[in-house]
């Protein structure tokens, strides 16, 4: 839980303190921000459950929902978050906002679907709610 937390922590540190961005960075600060907490319940469940060996694919999972879930809330704070200057995966894409739109959608959508492959792949239907969440944001980029 400790590495966890330290981790999500040190993602919001650096999502404040940097001042440019790369795709790279991008995914590893939206990967930190909110990846980790959203795969600990599983992930403490695996452990208890006698399957640690299975945490590594359920943090993959979490990762990849967390990037799906921070390029969604990105295309929707996009105007909010250029007049503050605030990273926004939008801001990361070359053309016109509509282009930069459909990019980042079919990029979360690609994301979810990642983190739907590795969840299913989670034992005694364990992914079931990683999934889940996955769909949720397949859903809101695919309308």
């Amino acid at each position: 839980m400790h590495q966890n937390t330290e981790k999500v922590i040190s993602g919001q540190q650096a999502d404040l303190e940097a001042d440019t961005y790369t795709k790279k960075a991008y995914e590893k600060i939206a990967r930190m921000k909110s990846g980790p907490l959203l795969g600990l319940p599983v992930e403490l469940c695996l452990i208890a459950a006698g399957y640690s060996t299975f945490v590594p694919l359920a943090q993959q999972a979490s990762y990849e929902i967390a990037i799906a879930y921070q390029v969604t809330d990105d295309i929707q704070d996009m105007d909010k978050d250029k007049v503050k200057g605030a990273l926004n995966y939008t801001s990361l894409l070359t053309g016109s906002p509509t282009e930069a739109i459909d990019e980042a959608r079919a990029y979360a959508s690609e994301r979810a679907k990642k983190a739907q492959r590795a969840a299913a792949d989670l034992p005694s239907g364990s992914g079931l709610g990683l999934n889940l969440l996955a769909q949720r944001f397949i859903h809101a980029n695919e309308h």
